[in-house]
């Protein structure tokens, strides 16, 4: 099981790597463009479920959206507030109190039909009881996504939708070289490699930090249940999503889909 401090060096991390992969402005204008297409404006109420280090919440709120943040993580919340404090984003982002580093299975007693779209990005549903941790239960990890995405439709209004997305469904395994970045003063070369086992169903996930002044490595690795596109639609239509589409946004690393309630 992952440590605090471990978590916490994780959510530095795993910034610096979005930094790198992403195109954020233009995935923030895609993504904007499909919240649109979908009838959410800036008066519409918006809860972002894995907000990570605040993006895109801080992104979006700053140009004018209703979001709120919320992060199983504690450390991953820690940091979107520091960030948006950074960026002096509107405070209302942290000023719902059911929320903050809110666990999905405590999403039951929320009240029903009252967000108007969710964003669940980074491939974080897989991870609903795996994070950070080896030889995951596969069974209590899909039952738990299911568990989950029933109390996003739950708590989403008529109408509403749920924007969730995974890793590219044809990669298999690959080593991304991040390169070379400066943290705490010290530069740091970070390289993140996945393996796909479409077989077992797990997402093995290392990010590797390399220390340039000491060569000291460091890996933070991660199994998460291998959730495929053909068991995600089918878990969505499960719970009660009527239409599901596909979108890969420009910018993105990974394939979103939509789902309407």
């Amino acid at each position: 099981k992952m440590t605090s401090d471990f978590n916490q060096e994780l959510s530095v991390l795993w910034e610096k790597c979005t930094d790198a992969l992403f195109d954020k402005v233009v995935y923030v204008n895609r993504l904007e463009e499909l919240l649109r297409s979908y009838g959410v404006t800036e008066e519409s109420l918006i809860l972002d479920v894995a907000g990570g280090f605040g993006f895109p919440v801080i992104d979006l709120a700053k140009r004018g959206y209703s979001i709120v943040f919320n992060d199983g993580s504690q450390a991953m919340f820690e940091r979107a507030m520091f960030r948006a404090k950074e960026e002096r984003a509107p405070g209302y982002i942290f000023q719902y109190d059911s929320f903050g580093a809110r666990p999905w299975q405590d999403f039951g007693d929320l009240s029903e039909e009252m967000w108007k779209a969710l964003i669940c990005k980074g491939n974080s549903l897989p991870y609903a009881v795996s994070w950070g941790k080896a030889e995951p239960n596969l069974e209590r990890a899909r039952e738990e996504i299911k568990s989950a995405l029933a109390n996003f439709y739950r708590i989403l209004e008529y109408g509403g939708i749920l924007y969730v997305d995974k890793q590219p469904e044809a990669q298999e395994q690959a080593v991304e070289e991040i390169g070379e970045v400066e943290i705490d003063g010290q530069r740091m070369y970070l390289s993140c490699s996945f393996d796909n086992d479409k077989v077992r169903r797990v997402r093995n996930w290392t990010l590797t930090t390399k220390n340039q002044a000491t060569k000291e490595k460091k890996d933070y690795p991660s199994q998460g249940y291998l959730l495929l596109e053909e068991e995600l639609v089918s878990l969505l239509n499960e719970v009660g999503f009527k239409k599901v589409e596909k979108h890969i946004l420009e910018g993105d690393i990974y394939e979103a889909f939509v789902a309407v309630k």
